[in-house]
């Protein structure tokens, strides 16, 4: 007959390791109940008639059974007991190794974080002091083969189980984590310290990640763009100012076309503008740190004011006042409205080095006189845009498939953007510049730019910034040179905020290594 001591079953010698109980009081025995065995349940579920089992040691248990050294059968610490009822008081008398340390079911506290029963779901400000400290291998198992991501699956809903791998997978800081710190730590005694803040090394929440952000341009629009993010408060508020700031319904364009209207320049930079920045505030939501802490960001030519939004140089309705009057001046350029003007293009080719592209633009500007074309963006290794006018550029194409193009194509633009022919636009540029020049701020991190593939900085004059977006009306866009430069400076991480995988794609032929890690965040 076996017998339970302390908790454990034990045997007589050749005895079953079978546990006797009451055949007739028991539930799963009456028709319409199944036996407990038949559930596919964890191996440390118990069944409720041995209560002293129990897997949950209440706050008030706790002390006396690390005193006597007699209750505590399953081998719980400080850590865990923490974990389970979300208790950073407790949490800050646990020692690192504590932290880590399995019970006798190879539960770590990280596994008890998921068995939390709070308002909140599971104990997730002890999940983030957890893993602030590099406490949480998400690998581990306990008996049972479980992660801890298996407990939180099993035991919360799954609005909470999300939180719970935001924190886990994405560092995300608890919304009540604050307030809970608060509460629970005192700002003296023995339990006023933070976790470990003495001696346990932390990660420095204020040190930069390797976090580049970059945001496309003008030909990745779409009639759909941010349909699924306008419920989010910020875009909602975000659509209603740039109503008023346009003078039309941005919203319904974007959402519901028609797609030639929003492909033309003076609708469509806007549109690109307010779709890259609402992308950014869903990736605020998802990951915010990755917003908040990010080292550098980038944006293709009219992206690159979205990125400078982002940087805090602009606010948004200054910023989208300086793109609606940047694209309507470009888009009365290349629509023939200034007197003389000729007919504009803008081609891709890709197969031929910058020299090959350099010469042939040369050669294709000496054939008719007062017409020309140049490289208006390098976009990859021997892949570039070629703007000028139309017909030079329509003599461009011929020339590069006959010297060995891999593709040499029109683009939809409609405008030789980047090249001198847009220096019609430059002065009036500068001029709305000029005008909210005094509200601008230099940059919060890196922003490459353009016009140089060089890295602005908090260090950087404001009047330096509407030179080099000046500049980049009427020269090349460097963006290959800007990604390139991007990874030297230890950016490992790059997510593509805004419609379309144009910048992905671009990386792919940059660095094919940082592409296949490259996320993107959809407008």
């Amino acid at each position: 007959m076996p017998v339970l001591r302390g908790g454990d079953w034990f045997y007589e010698p050749g005895e079953s390791p079978v546990i006797l109980k009451d055949e007739k009081t028991k539930a799963e025995n009456k028709p319409g109940h199944r036996p407990l065995g038949s559930y596919n349940l964890p191996k440390w579920v118990y069944h409720p008639e041995r209560a002293n089992r129990r897997i949950v040691v209440n706050k008030e248990d706790y002390f006396g059974m690390a005193a006597d050294g007699l209750r505590n059968f399953h081998g719980w610490n400080v850590a865990h007991v923490a974990a389970i009822h979300d208790d950073l008081k407790l949490l800050s008398l646990a020692t690192l190794e504590q932290c880590k340390e399995p019970n006798k079911w190879g539960m770590t506290p990280a596994h008890m974080t998921g068995m939390g029963q709070h308002p909140g779901g599971p104990s997730l400000n002890v999940l983030w002091e957890l893993v602030q400290i590099g406490a949480v291998d998400p690998t581990a198992t306990n008996h049972a083969d479980q992660t801890p991501w298996h407990i939180a699956q099993r035991m919360q809903k799954p609005a909470h189980l999300k939180k719970w791998v935001q924190v886990v997978f994405k560092g995300q800081k608890p919304d009540t984590y604050d307030a809970a710190k608060e509460a629970q730590l005192r700002p003296r005694g023995k339990f006023g310290r933070a976790l470990g803040l003495d001696t346990i090394p932390r990660e420095d929440v204020s040190k930069p990640l390797p976090v580049c952000l970059v945001f496309p341009g003008q030909g990745t629009q779409y009639v759909g763009m941010v349909r699924s993010l306008k419920e989010i408060p910020a875009v909602s508020n975000m659509l209603e100012k740039a109503n008023q700031v346009l003078g039309y319904d941005l919203a319904e364009l974007m959402m519901n076309g028609p797609a030639e209207k929003l492909a033309q320049t003076k609708f469509c930079q806007p549109a690109m503008y307010v779709a890259n920045l609402a992308a950014l505030e869903k990736l605020k939501l998802d990951e915010p740190e990755k917003v908040s802490r990010c080292t550098a960001l980038a944006g293709l030519s009219v992206g690159e004011y979205s990125a400078l939004t982002a940087a805090g140089v602009f606010d948004f309705e200054t910023g989208l006042r300086i793109v609606k009057a940047r694209a309507e001046a470009m888009d009365f350029e290349v629509s023939g409205g200034r007197p003389g003007a000729k007919a504009q293009a803008m081609c891709l080719v890709v197969g031929l080095d910058s020299e090959a592209v350099e010469k042939l633009c040369k050669d294709c500007s000496g054939e008719r006189k007062g017409e020309s074309c140049q490289i208006a963006a390098c976009l990859f290794p021997r892949g570039f845009s070629v703007g000028g006018c139309e017909s030079t550029v329509r003599s461009f194409e011929t020339k590069a498939l006959a010297a060995g193009a891999l593709q040499c194509q029109l683009m939809k633009l409609a405008g030789a953007f980047h090249t001198p022919e847009m220096s019609g636009v430059r002065d009036y540029l500068v001029q709305q510049l000029d005008s909210v020049k005094a509200s601008l701020r230099p940059p919060r991190c890196k922003v490459y730019s353009n016009a140089s593939a060089k890295a602005i900085g908090p260090d950087t004059p404001v009047q330096d910034i509407v030179k080099l977006l000046s500049e980049q009306l009427v020269s090349p866009v460097l963006w290959e040179q800007s990604m390139q430069q991007a990874i030297k400076d230890d950016c490992t991480e790059f997510y593509e905020v805004g419609p379309g995988r144009q910048l992905t794609g671009m990386m792919r032929r940059i660095d094919w290594k940082i592409a296949d890690k490259m996320s993107t965040v959809p407008a």
